[in-house]
């Protein structure tokens, strides 16, 4: 075989096994997802830093990248603006006009504690009363308590609400200059837990206030989820609360905009519900990756991805290209032909030795008719020969398909030929 044709074939080999792990590198890339979260230092971004960890040494095929915001408007509005993939936002949050849920990751009950001494035993107690919102270190839980005593007919005239950060609440609570204060945090939370402890220890005496029907709210926003607060969660003896109380809640979401594709959502979901078993709980707070809801009216709708993979709707890959792939094979098998000859064109695949000589039999057959005695037809029987060899050489070597058999039939003519030309001459 030339050393041309051999540099070629390795040239094609070397090629070929390039692209092989070329696609292999691509097909199995991890896909990455910007995700907004915020304010830097709050527990929603310690949680998702943990994922993106989690992911990263686990060599899943997600990746996360956090982008750090002021709270979940500003993460809302990255969404919006398509500036990350997705972002992490509480359920009372009114701004974003594009997400889609992929995943709960965390839920909040909204907590009321009064002075039992202050005649504080009920909500409708709170007329006219100093109320303090726990303000916490990331978005304002102030609109959402209004909006509760709202829809019990406590309208801002007739209560007294104000924010302080938990130590000046706990502080206010404790000497007497606020009857009740409300709380929007996991109830197994360690603030909360530890705000009760600290209260039982100076011996403020407190009652837990109950919502009620607490499920008619859940009902009516849907940005809310009924919840409920078991009796002794906050510990102590007597345990606290005394009776289980009935709450709503608000939660955080990974929300995804509406451009991410449904594989892509899909995808994600697959694999933030298989790390949920190696997330450690953060600072005392109870987060947990949960499924939204598919038949709930919810704040934020579950993504068309993540429901077909919720509901094991997600099709593999061949069930979505198997009839492409089929359609691709009998395009190749049509075109193999011309491929062959285009290789062949290009000089990376040579033709046959045999194919080249068969070339040179019309001259050969010429040369029959006129030879003028012996000694050209032996130049003539030689030449021929070669091209015989050639073609059993090819045929052995497995090079000729079972079309280019069918050159032994006139092969044998041409030698007929000369026979017939040499009883014709004088010896």
């Amino acid at each position: 075989m030339p050393h041309s044709i051999v540099l070629h074939r390795i040239a094609l080999l070397f090629g070929c096994m390039a692209a092989a792990i070329g696609i292999y590198y691509i097909v199995n890339l991890p896909t990455t997802f910007t995700v907004a979260v915020g304010p830097a230092g709050s527990e929603q971004a310690a949680f998702v830093n943990a994922m993106a960890r989690t992911f990263s040494n686990g060599r899943l095929p997600v990746r996360l990248t956090p982008v750090v915001t002021g709270g979940s408007s500003e993460s809302s509005a990255a969404l919006d603006s398509r500036k990350v993939d997705l972002a992490v936002v509480r359920s009372d949050d009114p701004t974003s006009n594009e997400g889609l849920a992929i995943a709960v990751l965390h839920h909040r009950a909204v907590v009321l504690i009064g002075r039992a001494d202050l005649g504080i035993e009920k909500l409708a107690d709170l007329r006219g009363k100093r109320v303090v919102v726990l303000l916490g270190v990331t978005d304002s839980s102030r609109p959402l308590v209004e909006r509760i005593m709202a829809h019990y007919g406590i309208g801002p005239a007739d209560i007294n609400l104000s924010e302080a950060p938990v130590v000046e609440a706990q502080a206010a609570l404790a000497a007497g200059h606020a009857e009740a204060l409300v709380m929007v945090s996991p109830p197994a939370g360690r603030r909360l837990r530890q705000l009760v402890t600290d209260l039982v220890a100076q011996n403020v005496p407190l009652t837990f206030i109950d919502l009620p029907s607490a499920r008619a709210i859940a009902s009516r926003f849907p940005d809310l989820q009924y919840m409920d607060v078991p009796a002794g969660i906050f510990g102590g003896i007597p345990p606290k609360p005394d009776e289980p109380l009935g709450s709503v809640a608000i939660t955080y979401e990974i929300v995804a905009s509406r451009a991410l594709s449904d594989k892509s959502a899909a995808l994600l979901t697959k694999s933030l519900l298989d790390i949920r078993p190696r997330l450690r709980r953060l600072d005392g707070a109870t987060f947990a990756i949960e499924a939204p809801g598919l038949d709930e009216v919810r704040r934020y709708p579950p993504h068309p991805g993540a429901a077909s993979q919720l509901n094991d709707e997600q099709k593999t890959f061949l069930e979505t290209y198997s009839d492409h792939i089929w359609l691709a094979l009998f395009g190749f098998s049509l075109l193999g032909s011309s491929v062959a000859a285009f290789f062949s064109w290009l000089g990376v695949q040579a033709p046959h030795e045999s194919s080249v000589r068969l070339h040179d039999l019309p001259a050969l057959l010429a040369r029959i008719s006129s030879a003028a005695d012996q000694a050209d037809l032996d130049e003539i029987q030689d030449e021929f020969d070669r091209v015989v060899t050639s073609s059993v050489t090819d045929y052995v070597n497995g090079s000729l398909n079972d079309d280019d058999i069918d050159r032994a039939a006139w092969l044998t003519h041409v030698q007929s030929l000369i026979d017939r030309r040499r009883t014709a001459l004088p010896p």
